[in-house]
């Protein structure tokens, strides 16, 4: 429970993080797209007052001055997420609620606004009108919710379909191809289905993030887990190895002492031998933990396998005995020596006999 907690929390830190770098460089693109515009249409303006441009199609005032003001808008709007992100902080959801409103609002402005220089305000609701809703309904996949983005969908194609109703009630005089009303609710509806596709884009990408977050964490929980064990183990070896060394250090002194009876020699033998057994066992679990850790290496060597064999009979020939096997070593090698890593040799015979025995 506590480990999907953090997760959680990890997941709304970067889901937060992630929206709030993707409507910062959605709020630079259209303040730039906003000030091309503006720029434009301000030169238009300047052309026909100056009379350079008769006859010149040019939108009523207010297209223009709502350029410039949503121009300074997203930039305002940009200059808000990245304080926040410089501050690791949120900005409240009902900002980003209000944002839509405001961008949906613009289009239908423009639109109604439009709407008077045509010969007849239906042409205003044509193609472009509804591509331009569609323009921010994409982007609003950016958010990575998916009832913002169902929001402006909606918000959107109720906005164009009020526009619609309100044009047609008010200017009837056109072709009756153009002013049949199921024309303009399958738009309306064809916007709506947009927001619904793009919700579903969010949910879509929000539910990627949280699988990588998860994923990261989850790594990153490994990695710590490995550090962990790497030092208990290195910790563990340390505190073996140094009563083994002790024993091992008088199982050679007693060897060489020539008064102790020979029957004992054997025995202290097989200490010495299975001593240095055990030391091998340990540095063959530090092995596996590295194995384990990607950092394992092959140390190959030219060495006898006589000597390995002499010391796992020793080891396992009194264990035999005790159960009533027979146990004996043979090596058919023409020269003695073989190439490869002893100490993992060694470890894999002592498995294979342990599990025999």
């Amino acid at each position: 429970m506590l480990l999907d907690a953090e997760l959680t929390q990890d997941f709304e830190r970067e889901l937060l993080r992630e929206t709030l770098l993707s409507q910062r460089r959605r709020a630079s693109m259209l303040a730039v797209l906003f000030c091309v515009a503006a720029t434009f249409l301000s030169l238009v303006a300047v052309l026909n007052y100056l009379h350079l441009n008769p006859g010149g199609f040019f939108p009523p005032a207010i297209v223009l001055i709502l350029a410039w003001v949503m121009a300074l808008y997203e930039l305002a709007m940009r200059l808000l997420i990245a304080r926040r992100i410089r501050q690791q902080g949120v900005i409240s959801k009902k900002v980003w609620y209000a944002n839509a409103l405001v961008e949906t609002g613009l289009v239908s402005t423009v639109i109604f606004a439009v709407g008077g220089v045509f010969d007849h305000p239906v042409y205003a609701l044509s193609i472009p009108a509804v591509l331009a809703y569609f323009i921010f309904i994409i982007l609003s996949t950016l958010h990575l919710d998916f009832r913002l983005s169902l929001f402006t969908g909606a918000v959107a194609s109720a906005e164009y379909l009020m526009i619609a109703l309100n044009t047609l009630v008010h200017h009837s005089s056109i072709n009756t191809l153009f002013t049949a009303p199921f024309l303009y609710v399958a738009k309306a509806l064809l916007i709506l289905f947009g927001g619904i596709g793009a919700a579903l884009v969010a949910a879509e990408l929000q539910r990627r993030v949280r699988n990588s977050v998860i994923a990261i964490a989850a790594q990153s929980q490994e990695q710590q887990a490995n550090k962990l064990k790497s030092q208990f183990l290195a910790s563990m070896s340390h505190e073996i190895r140094t009563p083994l060394n002790a024993i091992l250090g008088y199982a050679q002194l007693l060897e060489a002492d020539k008064t102790v009876q020979p029957e004992h020699q054997a025995a202290i033998h097989t200490i010495g031998v299975s001593g240095r057994h055990l030391l091998a066992v340990i540095n063959d679990v530090l092995d596996l933990s590295k194995i384990e850790a990607g950092r394992e290496e092959l140390h190959e060597s030219v060495f006898s396998p006589h000597g390995i064999f002499d010391e796992l009979a020793t080891i396992f020939s009194h264990s035999s005995a005790e159960k009533g096997l027979s146990f004996r070593t043979r090596c058919d090698l023409a020269d003695g020596l073989v190439r490869g890593d002893e100490t993992k040799l060694r470890q894999i015979l002592t498995n294979l006999l342990g599990n025999a025995v």
